[in-house]
């Protein structure tokens, strides 16, 4: 063999071995490519549910979850007192209020320390909400017999630009702060999704024990930058807020039909207690062809959060627009 022959056999070769090469590069990059870089300090766009998430609902408002008889219930003899008492008030709220609080969060990852891809993606905790780590690596839930914490345990999975998330083995709490109830048989998956500066998750919430269909809600936030955008981390010390329920004597509960602020908000304008009592019926717009046909006394004008965010008289019990 002439050495001009051999010459453009390993040049041959060597192309091919440099295609190949070149090649196994996309292949494993490319799910990287596909992966969005979500780390970073999100700050809550409130304007959204205004009301909900920075003062809570009102105490009947039901409206838009399928409660079941059960779900119904518990909540209706919920009483504001069982989180004051001192063995209740550290305890967090459940992965689901990361959609209903009014608090922003930081999100990091976590590196495999063979390949240096992400292995999970952490979200930080606040006050009343306790750190999420979303695994990435393909491993498995824990069995349905294994403890349930308040973050629960969630695995990932990039589908397209949104990242899947799915939590399982939550701990029973309480879905709102309005006292519906979430049970340790409640599942949650989450869509994170990235928009530039912004970041929107939704959430589909299910729950066998009290609820009869999933429950879902949005949010978004938005990236801040600088000084101030550390997120404490959540830090509790427990002390006695009021005396008569923590003596060891009382229950901080109310026996069904024996709730007096059941009526309460709802005088405020007005309403019967069946158009906020929630169900899924009053998940879907039709529901509202119940509401104009039987609720004929409405309310005078807004008397408490009726300016949303910024506006004057938000939140302040004031009637906005009036002279």
């Amino acid at each position: 063999m002439t050495d001009s022959r051999l010459n453009r056999l390993y040049r041959a070769a060597w192309v091919r071995v440099t295609l190949l090469a070149f090649a196994g590069v996309l292949v494993l990059s490319a799910p990287a490519r596909a992966q969005i870089d979500l780390s970073g300090a999100w700050s809550p766009e409130n304007t959204q549910d205004y009301q909900i998430r920075l003062f809570g609902p009102q105490y009947a408002e039901y409206a838009g979850i399928p409660l079941n008889a059960a779900g119904r219930a518990a909540a209706m003899s919920y009483s504001p007192d069982t989180i004051d008492q001192l063995q209740r008030q550290c305890q967090p709220w459940g992965t689901f209020y990361l959609l209903l609080g009014p608090f922003g969060m930081q999100i990091s990852s976590t590196a495999n320390r063979l390949d240096g891809s992400v292995q999970a993606w952490n979200i930080t905790g606040v006050i009343d909400r306790v750190p999420i780590s979303i695994w990435m690596d393909g491993r498995a839930p824990p069995s349905a017999q294994a403890l349930r914490t308040y973050s629960g345990y969630a695995t990932g999975q990039w589908r397209g630009d949104t990242l899947v998330v799915q939590i399982t083995g939550m701990k029973d709490g309480y879905l709102t702060r309005n006292g519906i109830p979430s049970s340790g048989q409640a599942k949650l998956t989450l869509f994170i999704t990235r928009h530039e500066q912004l970041l929107n998750i939704l959430g589909v919430f299910t729950d066998p024990v009290y609820l009869t269909q999933p429950y879902v809600l949005s949010r978004t936030w938005r990236q801040v930058f600088g000084n101030g955008t550390e997120i404490p981390p959540m830090t509790c010390m427990p002390h006695e807020e009021i005396p008569t329920i923590s003596d060891g004597r009382h229950v901080a509960t109310l026996l069904p039909g024996r709730n007096p602020m059941l009526r309460t908000d709802l005088e405020k304008y007005n309403l019967p207690l069946w158009a906020t009592a929630g169900g899924a019926e009053t998940m879907y717009p039709e529901f509202r062809k119940r509401l104009q046909k039987e609720y004929t006394v409405p309310t005078e004008y807004c008397k408490e959060y009726c300016c949303g965010s910024g506006s004057a008289g938000g939140g302040m019990g004031l009637r906005c627009g009036a002279n």
